[in-house]
């Protein structure tokens, strides 16, 4: 009896953890590539995805409460503890509406992705996004990165290969 509590307690567990970790879910395009996507504890989502033009981009889609993204502020990120903080401008690798910020992070090339941040994505713990929403507040938005180097790999396509440089 002991056992069978032991089993549904870990059988439990595995669920709660699979709720945090990323998938792969059908493009929102006729004939796109799937995307990688993982939701935050708040119910922000981050996917990533490769366009018909062999673009890798993030997506990063808000629920707050507030009314739209901080015009001409890109969201900055960082990934676990690494130095980098990466910001970029807009209209020069990111691009924002009201709740969604699009970063480009760089194009698959003869099935060779040189990107430092997905081989970060792919190997890192969390990432952490934050953002200014249009009335001056400061936000911030976590996301696991359990799961992510499987679902990456399957967003990007059979036999694409990550290099960080």
């Amino acid at each position: 009896m002991h056992c069978a509590g032991l089993a549904l307690l870990v059988l439990a567990l595995s669920a709660a953890a699979a709720g945090v970790s990323w998938s792969v879910r059908p493009s929102p395009a006729a004939k796109g590539s799937p995307w990688a996507v993982v939701s935050s504890a708040t119910g922000d989502e981050l996917a990533l995805f490769r366009d018909q033009d062999n673009q890798v981009h993030l997506r990063l889609s808000l629920v707050g409460t507030f009314k739209t993204l901080a015009p001409g502020h890109c969201p900055t990120f960082q990934i676990d503890t690494q130095p980098a903080l990466y910001h970029l401008a807009i209209d020069k690798g990111c691009h924002i509406d009201a709740k969604h910020a699009l970063i480009d992070i760089g194009a698959v090339r003869n099935r060779v992705l040189v990107s430092a941040v997905v081989d970060q994505l792919m190997n890192g713990a969390h990432i952490e996004f934050r953002y200014m929403s249009a009335d001056g507040a400061y936000h911030a938005a976590d996301f696991p990165l359990n799961g992510s180097s499987l679902a990456i790999g399957r967003a990007l396509g059979r036999g694409v290969r990550v290099h960080a440089k």
